[in-house]
């Protein structure tokens, strides 16, 4: 009987040995399970992320290039009122100067973003005139109009829109330089032959024939 006992005790032992044991390999299992899927999840989420850096840095670069250019465009032209010359526009760096042809108004600005599409390009910016308290928004618009381009903003303060003009003393065009060559007198090609004055008219026998008259 207690031989009996000892076999029991033993098999029960062994029972206990194999539960604890299959119990912490499916901890074991449980735990690489949950790490792969926490090392899978994490993936896609950096990968995300480097992605949406990439595009960011990509969309900074671009709007920093369209901003150069147009800061280049608006300083490298002549900017005037349509139908009236006088009224002008000068940018300058972060600020432009505006003219009615008897006083001018200074505006400083900011630019936020800059942009482009739709054949225009723009820049968003904050602007303060002369004696304002405080920066308010707007845009300034550059785009092409009959072969011409064109600037606009709610920022100006003389005009809304000014378009490309031409820088005091341009050469003049080809048509009026043939026009005025066509109108000079051409001189006489070396060795060309001219063509000789009239003779002058016989003197007059009218005298001669009344003194010999008398004397006759």
């Amino acid at each position: 009987m207690q031989k009996k006992n000892k076999v029991m005790l033993a098999a029960a032992i062994g029972m206990v040995a194999v539960i604890i044991g299959s119990t912490a390999v499916r901890c074991s299992i449980a735990h690489t399970v949950e790490e792969n899927a926490q090392n899978e999840a994490q993936a896609p989420v950096e990968s995300i992320v480097q992605d949406a850096g990439g595009a960011d840095a990509a969309e900074t670069a671009s709007a920093t290039d369209t901003s150069e250019e147009m800061a280049k465009m608006l300083q490298g032209n002549v900017w005037q009122a349509e139908g009236a010359p006088e009224k002008t526009i000068e940018f300058r760096d972060r600020s432009f100067v505006e003219s009615d042809g008897s006083s001018v108004k200074l505006t400083v600005f900011d630019v936020k973003e800059a942009g482009e599409g739709n054949g225009q390009k723009h820049l968003d910016i904050d602007f303060m005139r002369e004696g304002d308290p405080y920066t308010t928004p707007a845009s300034i618009i550059v785009e092409e109009r009959d072969g011409a381009l064109t600037v606009a903003s709610d920022a100006f303060a003389v005009e809304s829109r000014y378009v490309q003009g031409k820088p005091a003393g341009t050469a003049p065009t080809r048509a009026s330089s043939t026009a005025r060559r066509a109108s000079s007198p051409r001189p006489s090609a070396p060795g060309a032959q001219r063509t000789p004055p009239p003779p002058p008219p016989p003197p007059s026998t009218a005298r001669c024939t009344w003194t010999c008259a008398a004397g006759a």
